[in-house]
């Protein structure tokens, strides 16, 4: 018995037909959205608008801190003063630090300086320059702690307290410091002492232009920056003129 396959005519609104080409386009436009949309997040794209954790929604990154040696504090002093001193208030350094890097290194570089008087005045003893060096080195550290305690003494009272703060001790330090490389320079060029002479007033004027870092009274800040300048400049040289004339002159 064969079978009759009857032809069921579709119907004339073409419906059937409509449907199943929107069935087939549809899949092909949702492959090709995934498609382009697999495409963009390989490169990158479409994620500006994805929203953000609501922690970290317009939160701005950090400024990155610059980094400013004790060294480079100490030049920048010389050409720019404040800039140098506000550097070292906001340093992280402790006192310690900028004397183990910068204060006591020059120091002993004015004392080993002393031994290039044997190159200008050839008859000197090595004796003689040996008590010299030894007697500079204890007058700028000695005279670093002389002064340390003469300001706590005869300082304003908001003074004396701000001298023992960080910031204090190393304003104290950088300033002694410059006399020692002026004391060096002078020791191995002697030939520059005319000018020289008056490179002490440098020392005070950077005193005066670090002193509002101090915090303290305003109507103190002129007082308190000639105070500590010239105490950095007479007690050193001070010392040094008394260890000499109480030590025996060496042969």
């Amino acid at each position: 018995m064969t079978k009759k396959f009857l032809m069921i005519p579709e119907e004339n609104d073409g419906t059937r037909n409509i449907g199943a080409s929107r069935h087939s386009q549809g899949g092909i436009v949702g492959r090709r959205d995934s498609v382009l949309e697999y495409n963009k997040e390989e490169r990158g794209e479409g994620t500006q608008n994805a929203e953000l954790p609501e922690n970290e929604e317009l939160q701005p990154r950090p400024k990155k801190r610059r980094y400013h040696s004790p060294w480079s504090i100490f030049i920048r002093l010389f050409y720019s003063p404040l800039t140098g001193w506000k550097q070292l208030k906001n340093s992280a350094y402790s006192p310690d630090r900028t004397a183990s890097k910068v204060f006591y290194p020059l120091v002993a570089l004015a004392s080993l300086g002393q031994f290039a008087s044997k190159i200008y005045y050839p008859s000197q003893s090595l004796g003689y320059l040996l008590q010299s060096a030894v007697g500079i080195f204890i007058s700028f550290f000695i005279g670093y702690f002389l002064v340390v305690v003469l300001c706590r003494s005869f300082l304003p009272a908001d003074a004396k307290t701000k001298i023992d703060t960080p910031y204090g001790r190393k304003w104290l330090q950088y300033l002694m410091a410059t006399l020692t490389l002026f004391f060096t320079i002078y020791e191995l060029c002697p030939v520059l002492e005319p000018l020289l002479v008056f490179a002490p007033i440098f020392t005070v004027y950077l005193a005066l232009r670090g002193v509002r870092f101090l915090r303290i009274k305003e109507a103190s800040d002129n007082l308190v920056g000639w105070t500590v300048g010239l105490l950095c400049i007479v007690i050193p040289y001070g010392i040094y003129y008394v260890f000499d004339a109480i030590m025996p002159t060496a042969q």
